[in-house]
């Protein structure tokens, strides 16, 4: 026997805040992996396009172009492993307008020009060297994060532009002229270390903002969810669906349902519900009465 019940209410659907770009799919530990996965493999091209156009390679152009390329790849790398669209394609102007600043002056022309200036001379490395830094750390930053907790990380990643910056304008390794009486480009150890020095700076400044987007990811995990508000159903009012079955559990006492909304049962009368009825309830109808009736 069929048992009428008041009609159901469609549950609202839920939005899906998924990414659609690979960056922003899987669970963290993947993308963790990848991102370092990433890093290695974008630390090894590196070296090598920097290796070979040195000893291929003899015109003042050669180091140039050869930064040109490996900042062009991390930029094109941002886009694709950017957590979304939108933050793939900020990190990635962010980092390109950077990097461009960073590596235009150390065009031959602008580079011969800034040896023969003393007073651009000595500041001009630190400028390089901090909007290098700022441009790869601010970019991927930009690029991964996911909660507004990521910005502040940004006061520990000035500590680490600053630090960074003194370190590589006088503490790189450094090669004595004897060198190049027998050579005509630099030894492997030599561009391991500038390579790696750098590339610890970077990672170290993405790491702190890394580190407080974390910290926002928790806070937002562990807050609690509020109860969905839908419309206060009243029984038996005109145009009002109540949701079915009740929501909380049945007290002593004789239901009160509104005359000519009474639901039939098959011999006994219905079971103690609360009084007035409850108001939402998830899921579907019970298809049978409940027991005792």
């Amino acid at each position: 026997m069929n048992y009428p019940y008041p009609p159901a209410v469609p549950t609202a659907g839920v939005s899906s805040r998924g990414s659609r770009m690979p960056g922003g799919r899987g669970p963290w530990w993947s993308r963790v992996l990848v991102s370092a996965a990433i890093t290695v493999l974008l630390w090894g091209l590196s070296l090598v396009i920097l290796i070979v156009t040195d000893r291929n390679f003899i015109g003042p152009w050669t180091d140039f172009i050869a930064w040109t390329v490996i900042y062009l790849l991390f930029v094109v790398i941002l886009v694709l492993w950017g957590r979304t669209v939108v933050s793939g394609i900020l990190g990635a102007v962010f980092a390109f307008v950077l990097l461009a600043i960073s590596q235009a002056p150390t065009a031959p022309p602008y580079d011969f020009w800034i040896e023969t200036h003393h007073e651009w001379y000595r500041v001009m490395p630190n400028i390089l060297a901090a909007t290098f830094l700022i441009g790869t750390i601010g970019g991927w930053s930009l690029a991964r994060r996911s909660t507004p907790y990521a910005w502040i990380g940004v006061i520990p990643m000035v500590a680490v532009v600053g630090i960074g910056t003194w370190v590589l304008n006088n503490h790189m390794p450094s090669l004595a002229f004897s060198w190049f009486d027998d050579h005509d480009h630099f030894p492997t150890w030599w561009w391991f270390a500038n390579v790696s020095i750098k590339a610890a700076f970077v990672i170290a400044g993405v790491l702190v903002v890394w580190a407080c987007d974390a910290i926002g990811l928790a806070v937002r995990r562990n807050r609690p969810t509020p109860p969905s508000a839908g419309p206060a159903a009243t029984w038996g009012a005109p145009d009002v669906q109540a949701p079915w079955p009740p929501s909380s559990a049945a007290t002593s006492g004789q239901p009160s349902w509104p005359a000519g909304q009474q639901p039939v049962w098959p011999s006994q009368p219905p079971p103690a519900w609360p009084t007035p009825p409850p108001q939402a309830w998830p899921g579907q109808p019970p298809t049978q009465p409940p027991p005792g009736t």
